[in-house]
């Protein structure tokens, strides 16, 4: 039996243990749960054109099969990317099974138990890559639902850049979508990671993310998300020994009926570590966007600098913010904060730029594009970027 096969039957254990979540649960009281799993393969279309300016190695996991499609560069020698089934020689089950609060999460379990579509990368020791690599998980427009994983372990002084886009083909194609991305970065490892989501407006979707890091490792990642009629994504980021860092950044522009739930953790294990976490959203007309975050730090961590905040812009009467910060510290020598605002836009700041000429339209849009606008800038290819850009200037189009 390999270790795959016994990531699987651990987890499926697990999954017979947990009860479906409801509203009756603390943590998704606010949340639109999305329907279970129900693996539907389509007939394979061709893609669109999905490439951009700046891009570096593109590969393409399609709704319709379990393949992986290069679209653009050359992976060489220089990291290994393909099913995971084929890389149980280079995994070992700490880069597979689930830990913290994420070990009992019902929808990671069950991504886990069931067929999904699975893909693993692996970047040796010492490797330093260059180009950017965007892995685009592509809905057609017919797509029912869409299981998948990503496994990545990013060796012992080793750097990259990855982007996980997630997109649809038909604005109202409707699916249902649950992932699970687990990372390991290991000693003196360096990440940046994107995850940018521009699901259909009929998509239902559970995102469960996890970052194990290591000794004097880091991690940067930034979360985008504008898609989805119903969506809840939970990060987890685990620092476990000395010198490890983690810095995590997020978007959300949610509108029209949307229901979009964030969790964030950081969990110390040892001392020495730092964390940052800061969320921003955008909610307008009916909409609904949640923040859960949530500050570990286990006994015996010490010199822990750790933080969380959290800032929304409510541009409607009838949208919903809830914010839920929260800390839980069981060691002494630490430095921990968070923060929360929840406000709609400042007619000082607006009166200011009237004053200066500028007509009050322009005024408003100007003061929300520089509320995410640092956020976007994380996005590392110049194309994408652009273009993520130009979707968040059109919705605003709409205020």
């Amino acid at each position: 039996m390999n270790i795959l096969q016994q990531n699987r039957i651990r987890a499926d254990r697990k999954f017979r243990t947990l009860v479906r979540p409801t509203k009756k649960n603390e943590n998704y009281r606010y949340t639109q749960i999305a329907e279970s799993l129900k693996y539907e393969a389509e007939a394979e279309k061709p893609l669109p054109n999905l490439l951009f300016e700046g891009d570096g190695v593109v590969v393409v996991v399609r709704s319709e099969n379990d393949r992986l499609q290069i679209l653009k560069g050359e992976i060489e020698n220089k990291f290994i990317l393909e099913e995971l089934k084929n890389l149980s020689d280079h995994l070992e089950l700490s880069h597979l099974d689930l830990s913290g609060s994420l070990e009992s999460d019902f929808f990671a379990n069950e991504i886990i138990s069931n067929k999904s579509t699975a893909i693993g990368m692996i970047v040796p020791d010492n490797t330093k890559i260059e180009e950017p690599i965007r892995i685009v998980h592509f809905f057609n427009e017919k797509t029912r639902c869409f299981p998948h994983r990503l496994v990545i372990v990013l060796g012992k002084n080793s750097s990259a850049r990855i982007t996980e886009h997630f997109v649809s083909a038909g604005e109202n194609a409707a699916a249902t979508s649950s992932g699970l991305t687990q990372i390991t970065v290991k000693d003196a490892g360096q990440l940046k990671y994107t995850r940018i989501n521009e699901f259909s407006d009929e998509t239902q979707f559970s995102h469960r993310i996890s970052f194990d890091i290591m000794k004097d490792a880091s991690v940067h990642a930034a979360d985008v998300s504008f898609g989805g009629k119903t969506g809840q994504t939970r990060v987890q980021g685990t620092l476990r020994e000395p010198g490890a860092e983690f810095f995590l950044s997020g978007t959300a522009r949610a509108r029209k009926e949307q229901n979009l739930d964030y969790w964030l953790e950081s969990i110390h294990l040892a001392s020495n570590t730092n964390a940052h976490m800061e969320y921003c959203s955008i909610a307008e007309d009916e909409a609904t966007v949640v923040f859960d975050g949530n500050i570990h730090i286990k006994k015996g961590s010490m010199n822990v600098d750790a933080s969380q905040k959290n800032k929304n812009l409510v541009l409607s009467p009838r949208a919903n913010v809830y914010s839920i910060p929260k800390l839980e510290i069981a060691a002494d020598d630490v430095s921990c904060a968070h923060g929360t605002s929840i406000a709609p836009i400042d007619e000082d700041q607006v009166f200011y730029l009237e004053s200066r000429g500028i007509c009050r339209s322009d005024a408003r849009a100007l003061i929300i594009n520089g509320f995410n606008s640092s956020v976007l800038a994380k996005i590392e290819i110049e194309g994408l970027r652009k273009a993520i850009y130009r979707k968040n200037a059109k919705k605003r189009e709409q205020i």
